[in-house]
């Protein structure tokens, strides 16, 4: 049976994927990986869950932080020589996060382009400028609902 995992990265992308069923109805597997008060993430049942039949992976993910940074490669040691179609959804840290968040992203995107078969982007800096003048709460809602489109799309 072809089955799809929805994996939610950090704060931004557990986020994500805690709301998708108010956006998407599928029997998809949802797996969140946040880290509480600086422990490790459970990464322990990721083999498990991958081997499970998947057919697609998509890997919800606000780049940019040391959660991102540090799970991203353990999902895809986990998903590597696997025959899983994956799709990753990620955000990029805008200016005023600072050039380690920006470091911090481009090396967790750099591992998520050696085995993802389409990547979308959503440039929180791109959206932070072109709603200057609106709430940084509501900008951020508005990257929610972009990433929430960008899963939709993943099922039709």
């Amino acid at each position: 049976m072809d089955r799809t995992a929805i994996i939610g990265i950090g704060y931004g992308g557990s986020r994500i994927v805690n709301h998708i069923d108010d956006y998407v109805k599928s029997d998809a597997l949802k797996v969140t990986l946040r880290r509480k008060c600086g422990s490790k993430s459970d990464l322990s049942n990721m083999v498990t869950i991958l081997d499970a039949g998947l057919s697609k992976m998509i890997i919800v993910a606000w780049l940019g932080d040391q959660d991102s940074f540090n799970d991203v490669p353990a999902v895809i040691h986990a998903a590597k020589g696997k025959s899983i179609e994956t799709v990753s959804l990620v955000t990029m840290p805008s200016e005023f996060e600072g050039t380690h968040a920006g470091y911090l992203a481009q090396e967790t995107l750099a591992c998520l382009r050696q085995v993802s078969d389409r990547i979308e982007i959503i440039s929180r800096e791109q959206m932070f400028r072109s709603h200057d003048n609106m709430l940084v709460s509501d900008v951020l809602n508005l990257i929610d609902e972009e990433m929430l489109a960008k899963v939709r799309t993943c099922f039709s």
